[in-house]
């Protein structure tokens, strides 16, 4: 039987089919009335590994993808095998699980599965650990049994030892969106925990491909409660804008998320008034520009103050400061 471990079981029976040589990833199945008897961890078993569990970025689908891939190591390991494997995680939390194969026996079983450190010290039993220490070499080690089948039970012959470096998100995120009021736009998100979260980057874009930072925003650091964060974008895009959120954590590691956008038809963020003498007034001195609609421009310069007379009636765009703009209509 060529199959793989998937669930910390202490005893399993598992019937096996007519079939002299099987695989399989071990399954949720236990057999009523089947008490297998498991020997005892050897002495020197986490100091005298089998061999290297290697890492892997998917869980395999099959003992046949394992094999193809390099990390079976048949062996005659018996009926009754203790068998460890080391492995150096580059995660505090790792899942590890193994590939097996059995020649002729009816039942097979496995023990606890347990975790040693470099001390050969136990610290865990199953398949799935956390708070281990990155870049340390643990092992691995589990029982198993075969039985029945009479002289063509052989035992174990084949295992495939491998893990998983399980990557811990530094936040939950469990919205980001935001809304048109007015003249302008306000963006929110809401955390459900955050782990070593430094601060947020908030970008905006009028294209939703070049980016700029609008601003940050400090996080929480650790939390296991919901933490909303407010922001009031005071200048947004002509129509539409867009915004993608990035969290940084406190060794520089960061996560982008999901791309929102707002439409907004308020108008400018500066106030305005036309006048008889057709000019347009700012709230503040500012540098702009006209564009007409064939990107050329018409009337540049510093103030508070824009003059259109003398602009042919149509549309234009009006930019402002670093880089705001606004559809303008001259009549």
């Amino acid at each position: 039987m060529k199959n793989l471990l998937t669930l910390t079981l202490i005893f399993i029976s598992l019937l096996c089919s007519s079939q002299t040589t099987t695989s399989t990833i071990l399954e949720d199945k236990i057999s009523e009335g089947e008490t297998p008897v498991f020997m005892q961890l050897k002495a020197g078993s986490c100091g005298s590994p089998d061999g290297v569990a290697n890492s892997t970025i998917i869980v395999p689908p099959s003992y046949a993808w394992l094999q193809t891939n390099g990390y079976c190591n048949p062996a005659a390991y018996g009926k009754t095998p203790n068998v460890c494997w080391t492995f150096t995680p580059t995660s505090s939390s790792v899942s590890i699980n193994s590939g097996y194969s059995q020649t002729g026996c009816n039942n097979i079983a496995f023990g606890a599965f347990n975790l040693f450190n470099g001390s050969c010290t136990l610290i865990g039993t199953g398949l799935n650990f956390t708070g281990l220490t990155p870049g340390n070499t643990y092992t691995w080690c589990m029982t198993g049994n075969a039985w029945g089948g009479g002289l063509s039970c052989l035992g174990f012959d084949d295992f495939c030892p491998y893990f998983l470096n399980n990557v811990v998100l530094p936040i939950e995120l469990v919205e980001f969106g935001g809304y048109a009021e007015e003249r302008v736009n306000k963006i929110h998100w809401i955390t459900a925990s955050e782990i070593n979260n430094d601060y947020f980057i908030l970008e905006r874009s009028e294209d939703g491909i070049h980016w700029s930072e609008l601003t940050r925003i400090n996080g929480a650091g650790n939390s296991t409660t919901s933490i909303t964060y407010d922001y009031t974008d005071e200048r947004p895009f002509i129509m539409t804008t867009y915004y993608r959120l990035s969290q940084v954590d406190f060794d520089g590691v960061s996560e982008m998320f999901d791309i929102i956008a707002i439409t907004n038809e308020s108008g400018v963020f500066y106030t305005y008034s036309k006048s008889e003498d057709n000019n347009i007034y700012l709230s503040s001195p500012e540098y702009f520009e006209f564009y007409n609609m064939m990107g050329q421009v018409v009337i540049s310069g510093t103030g508070n103050v824009i003059e259109t007379k003398g602009l042919l009636q149509g549309v234009y765009v009006l930019k402002l400061g670093s880089g705001y703009t606004q559809k303008f209509f001259v009549r």
